[in-house]
């Protein structure tokens, strides 16, 4: 009967450890693009509505980053 017991409070333990674990959710989204440089003020002006619009409505969080190299012609 012990044995049955403690048989049953351990798999309840290892049970709730792992649903636990599976209780934190995050996505991280990467995405990449390629802007032609006359096109780069309309891309930044439509990001900054984009941010604005999600920032007011309590969207998620973003983080943007840019890297500017020359692509050989």
């Amino acid at each position: 009967m012990k044995r049955k017991a403690l048989g049953t409070v351990v798999a309840a333990v290892l049970l709730s450890a792992l649903a636990f674990g599976q209780a934190a959710e995050q996505y991280l989204d990467v995405y990449i693009t390629q802007v032609k440089p006359e096109k780069r003020a309309d891309f930044d002006a439509i990001g900054k509505r984009i941010v604005a619009s999600n920032r007011q409505n309590k969207g998620d969080t973003w983080i943007a980053m840019a890297h500017a190299t020359a692509t050989p012609r």
